[in-house]
């Protein structure tokens, strides 16, 4: 682990974490991040073995960078891509502040005294509406000739400062206790169970080097050029027509399936909306590259899933059975999910029981254990301590009851846990998850038991932490962990720097945020973030508000111990149909999976089914299957070789497609300084 390669790692990781917020939201270009599978820190890889390196290499061997060094600059790097999108940035300052604009204009928010409910520490300037602030915010600050606002004295730092004290408290401590996560299950995932990690393998196929080549071997390969040339082509012929509509295109969506859609009365009639991508199939060729390197009855089973759950909900209709509700104050389909995630959980616990309890024992007595590296007992230790340290900051510093805090924390950790499995074991790189831990208390305690201002703290946590985790944390962190350790490099020099680098990265980027909307005015445009999101957890404690009989009844509830809310519990009874069936389920398919060899389905299928996702990439999956069916049913094991070369090739010529159009993206917007028009290869 060189100078030079921890500088890259940093200066990748800090470039992604502070100007990924200015790219995504202010410039509007095409995501750095946007999914477990940065094409900007995997196209940058690409381009460093491709052409730097042997560059370098002519220059001296010694001058290359080395397969380690890539190894280490690429982990560090993903450990800031939790930072800028989705996961965090992309609705941090919306959260914080838009839920009191709202709040002025709702007058049933007002009658409920909705806010009243969230601890002021939360909220920018206490939660008390100041115009001059909001509409700084909103509108920008910046001079009408583009000057812009001073980062020192021109963004209204106090009303701000209480909110970002308490999550500047809360978002490092779950980093950390994240990253212990992922230094606990690595060697278990790796070792012991050795699943394929299709994400790191791909990253550590392009860094594998042999003394006196400068270009890997799997550039050496025909069929990789191929690949490449080929996917790169579509890639240009349709980023093309879309700057360009009178151009030619190579059709990689099919909308015209929709009439079978609309002939079956059956398939109408089901809840939601993922029934309408099902017959709309869209074609994304590095997913169906990675369908490719799965275990068969993983991508079978993610291009069935959302078929299944559109036929499961269609069923369940049919009898009458109550769907409503949304993903943060409970519904049938949101506990099924929560079920599903609690019982890869116990599986993973089970899986793993013998290996962990050692963990455990080495951890809490201090005695050697065999098997166990010295990191996964200190990270179990730091894991408790941090975890502990973050519900008692929950409650001594903003009220929320430490059971509920516990078990929040507790949920978070296994929605982060399902997220990484899945990534590790079958390269889900775009997950989303439609089930929040808000909605899991109040499927097992009530309304009644939990009382406003305990689910307002829980809302909100998820809001920022997990309300659209799909690119959280965890994923990043056990693919570095992988990476790095097929490099030589040990979990235990480079784990403990992931954590450092995700508190760097937030502190980099919030001052950025804020100087950002307060000079160019927050994008409204995106009404997700700033919409949807800090609206979620105010309705879910109105929606509560309005549950109780009077103002005696939500003291009550507010005034209640431990003990008392325990004894107050009133489990939805849909909470426990469909969180036990979701649970139930994984665990049937799980024994089914390991008993019986012949049985062709994974239970990923219930984790994933009826989401956004599945509903884009399902086609692919299947497609992938298809094609890897057919090479090992009538090829050899050569031709089956030969075919992951193919594939390796598809996926780099992906991802040089991605970064060629948001380079032009970037340049248009710099030369003409309009919005430029984007062309996406993932979905947005």
């Amino acid at each position: 682990m060189t100078r030079r390669a921890v500088i890259l790692g940093f200066l990748g990781a800090m470039l992604i974490a502070g100007a990924g917020y200015l790219n995504d939201s202010v410039l509007r270009l095409n995501f750095v991040v946007g999914n477990h599978f940065p094409i900007s820190v995997f196209g940058m890889l690409i381009l460093l073995v491709l052409i730097v390196n042997p560059v370098l290499h002519r220059l001296g061997p010694r001058w290359r960078l080395r397969g380690s060094e890539l190894a280490v600059a690429v982990g560090l790097t993903l450990a800031g891509c939790g930072i800028p999108g989705s996961s965090m940035m992309r609705s941090f300052t919306p959260c914080l502040i838009m839920p009191i604009q709202y709040n002025e204009i709702s007058p049933g928010w007002q009658q409920h005294k909705v806010l009243s409910y969230f601890p002021p520490q939360m909220l920018a300037n206490g939660g008390k509406y100041d115009a001059d602030l909001v509409d700084g915010y909103l509108h920008g600050l910046g001079g009408p000739r583009g000057e812009w606002i001073s980062p020192i004295d021109g963004i209204p730092w106090r009303p701000w400062l209480g909110a970002l004290k308490t999550w500047g408290v809360i978002v490092p401590l779950m980093g950390l206790c994240v990253v212990c996560v992922c230094l606990i299950v690595h060697r278990q995932w790796s070792s012991h169970e050795r699943l394929r990690y299709p994400i790191a393998e791909f990253a550590n196929t392009l860094m594998e080097q042999e003394p006196g080549r400068g270009l890997p071997g799997i550039f050496r390969s025909r069929l990789f050029w191929i690949g490449a040339a080929a996917i790169l082509a579509i890639r240009v012929v349709n980023g093309i027509h879309a700057w360009y509509d009178e151009s030619i295109e190579i059709p990689l969506e099919f909308p015209q399936f929709g009439i079978i859609l609309q002939k079956s009365r059956f398939l109408l009639d089901a809840p939601g909306w993922h029934k309408w991508p099902l017959f709309a199939p869209r074609l994304y060729p590095m997913v169906i590259a990675f369908a490719f390197f799965l275990a068969s009855d993983v991508s079978l089973s993610l291009g069935l899933s959302t078929f299944v759950f559109v036929m499961w909900t269609a069923v369940v209709a049919e009898t009458g059975v109550d769907f409503s509700g949304n993903e943060m104050r409970g519904a049938l389909g949101v506990w099924f999910r929560a079920g599903a995630y609690g019982g890869l959980a116990l599986l993973m616990l089970y899986t793993g029981r013998a290996y962990y309890w050692r963990v455990l024992k080495q951890g809490l007595t201090f005695r050697r254990q065999p098997g166990v590296e010295g990191h996964a007992a200190t990270a179990l230790r730091v894991l408790l301590i941090g975890a502990a340290a973050l519900v008692w900051f929950l409650w001594d510093a903003l009220g929320l009851d430490p059971l509920i805090g516990l078990l929040a924390v507790a949920s978070m950790l296994v929605l982060y846990l399902g997220i990484a499995r899945m990534n590790a074991e079958a390269g889900l790189f775009f997950t989303q998850t439609y089930w929040q831990p808000a909605a899991v208390l109040i499927g097992l305690f009530g309304f009644a038991a939990l009382g406003p201002r305990n689910l307002a703290i829980v809302g909100i946590l998820c809001a920022v932490l997990t309300y659209d985790p799909r690119e959280c944390l965890m994923p990043f962190i056990v693919n570095g962990l992988r990476i790095c350790d097929r490099a030589g490099i040990s979990p235990r020099r480079i784990g403990w720097g992931f954590a450092g680098i995700y508190a760097l990265g937030f502190a980099v980027a919030v001052p950025v945020a804020l100087w950002a909307n307060y000079n160019y005015g927050v994008n409204r445009n995106d009404t997700w973030a700033t919409n949807a999101v800090p609206k979620a957890p105010v309705e879910m404690v109105d929606h509560t508000v309005q549950q109780f009989e009077g103002p005696a009844d939500i003291e009550r509830a507010e005034r209640l111990g431990t003990w008392e809310r325990i004894g107050a519990a009133r489990p939805h009874r849909r909470f426990l149909w469909g969180f036990g069936v979701g649970m139930g389920l994984v665990l049937l398919f799980s024994v089914m999976r390991l008993r019986l060899p012949w049985w062709g389905l994974h239970p990923i299928m219930f984790l994933t089914g009826g989401t956004w996702a599945m509903d884009v990439f399902g086609h692919s999956f299947l497609l992938g299957w298809l094609i890897k069916a057919a090479v090992t049913r009538f090829g050899s094991s050569r031709a089956y070789a030969k075919a992951k070369q193919l594939m390796v090739g598809v996926i780099v010529g992906d991802i040089l497609g991605g970064i060629l159009f948001m380079a032009i993206s970037a340049a248009s917007y710099f030369v003409s300084e309009t919005d430029p028009k984007r062309y996406l290869i993932l979905p947005p």
